[in-house]
């Protein structure tokens, strides 16, 4: 091989040896089975081997190699972006979603300002806080329902069970 201008080497033909050959051939004959008296024959000649092909194919590989890796990069890019466009579009769609439920449900009631000693002494009233001054909840919703309709209750029950 001699080096090209471009860094590459390039293959020139070289001759073996007779000496070599010689060798080659004492190999082939003793490999299988050489007897004169047969009359057989072997011959071992310097022949180059053409190279073209090979390298023709080895550019046909590297090209598709090449082409399978911008492909599965393409599709992992495109995979991400499909993603992130998913998350804007579901960010955007909730954005609505609140803001309907805002306009739905009153606003939550503002904390009264308590100081220390309003603390400790809202938290010794809780418990003497009358049921007719706190707005009704959804279990005092469900108890009624309940002691009117227990039908319904025992319905909504089992409908929950077999699920």
């Amino acid at each position: 091989q001699t080096p090209k201008a471009g860094g590459a080497a390039e293959r020139t033909y070289q001759p073996r040896s007779q000496e070599d050959l010689d060798r080659l051939a004492g190999i082939v004959k003793n490999a299988v089975g050489y007897d004169q008296q047969r009359n057989d024959q072997i011959e071992v000649v310097n022949v180059p081997f053409d190279h073209e092909q090979v390298e023709v194919d080895q550019k046909a590989l590297d090209t598709m190699y090449q082409r399978d890796l911008y492909w599965d990069i393409g599709k992992k890019v495109g995979l991400v972006l499909l993603v992130l466009l998913a998350l804007f579009y579901l960010k955007r769609k909730s954005k609505k979603l609140f803001k309907g439920l805002a306009r739905i449900l009153p606003p939550p009631a503002p904390a009264p300002a308590l100081s220390e000693q309003g603390v400790m002494s809202s938290i010794a009233d809780q418990p003497t806080m009358r049921m007719e001054a706190r707005k009704p909840r959804l279990v005092d919703q469900m108890q009624a329902t309940a002691k009117d309709r227990p039908e319904e209750i025992a319905k909504v029950i089992k409908t929950m069970m077999t699920d």
